[in-house]
């Protein structure tokens, strides 16, 4: 019925993870959900008992992102270390393990990361902050080393999204000083992590974490929008599964220029979803310029 990406999973599973078009991974136990690599259980918040990350799999490669080539070759550099970790170890070397991701919002960070798992076939700890911050004094920072032990338990992305909500300057004066004590102890932790895998952050606030956090980082990579050639490039990747009947999707990249790669797959599915519920099989340029016209009316500060 024309559901490539379906297809490619169900082959996938057939193959049960070893067959020609299949990425082997060693899978978690418990199905990923409660343990890594058969060790202890996910680690919960201290006062609510709520689970502070949440463990993925991603299946993601390279042909499911469209980056600029500035990022890509830091993410290539990110995988080849850690690829042949036990030969930089032999000249007394660590390979990269402590990554800062910035930029605009909607430029491929979130999803870089998940790339970086997928290839490595590695778990991601997806840490949850409506867990982990606390208002009461000293557990958030308890929360953190919670998190910080789990992921020494095995080779994982420790992933923290929306850095900026606990690595704010503490030069705000706004922010009250259990913030303070926060980004205090994240540091400690970076600085005493030794785990097998890599801490990767993203934030679209980069002007608002604190200086010291910079030098945390071994690699820190900026995200920009993405250009003409790029958007044509996401274009022809998002609108590859259906069959196109008045256009190149290329032709069309000028129009999205002021577009990030989020808000261009996001045009890119309502165009063709309303293709399928109007019962057509064909996707047109006005179904594509409509879902435009109507995503940029309804931009915010538009």
């Amino acid at each position: 019925r024309g559901h490539n990406r379906v297809a490619d999973e169900l082959e996938k599973a057939l193959s049960n993870g070893v067959g020609p078009t299949a990425k082997k991974v060693t899978p978690l136990p418990n199905n990923g959900k409660n343990t890594i690599q058969g060790s202890k259980a996910v680690p919960l918040s201290k006062g609510d008992q709520f689970p502070l990350i949440e463990i993925r799999q991603p299946q993601l490669t390279y042909d499911d992102i469209i980056l600029n080539s500035s990022p890509k070759h830091h993410l290539n550099r990110i995988v080849n270390e850690q690829t042949h970790r036990l030969d930089l170890a032999n000249y007394g070397l660590l390979p990269l393990n402590k990554v800062l991701f910035y930029g605009p919002p909607g430029c491929g960070k979130t999803l870089a990361a998940h790339v970086v798992s997928g290839i490595l076939g590695w778990p991601m700890l997806y840490v949850r902050f409506d867990s982990v911050i606390s208002s009461y004094l000293g557990e958030t920072s308890a929360n953190l080393r919670r998190v910080f032990d789990f992921a020494t338990n095995g080779p994982s992305i420790l992933f923290f999204d929306e850095f900026d909500a606990i690595g704010k300057s503490r030069d705000i004066h706004e922010d009250v000083g259990e913030l303070k004590r926060v980004v205090n102890s994240f540091l400690q932790m970076m600085d005493n992590f030794h785990g097998k895998g890599i801490v990767i952050t993203a934030t679209n606030h980069e002007g608002l974490l604190d200086s010291a956090l910079w030098r945390r980082f071994d690699e820190v990579i900026r995200f920009p929008m993405p250009s003409k050639k790029e958007t044509a490039k996401l274009l022809k990747l998002r609108l590859g599964n259906v069959r196109l009947r008045d256009f190149v999707p290329a032709d069309l990249a000028p129009d999205f220029s002021e577009l990030s790669y989020s808000d261009t797959t996001r045009v890119c599915l309502d165009a063709i979803k309303n293709m399928i519920l109007t019962g057509r099989s064909q996707l047109t340029k006005k179904d594509v310029n409509d879902a435009l016209a109507l995503f940029l009316e309804n931009r915010p500060n538009n």
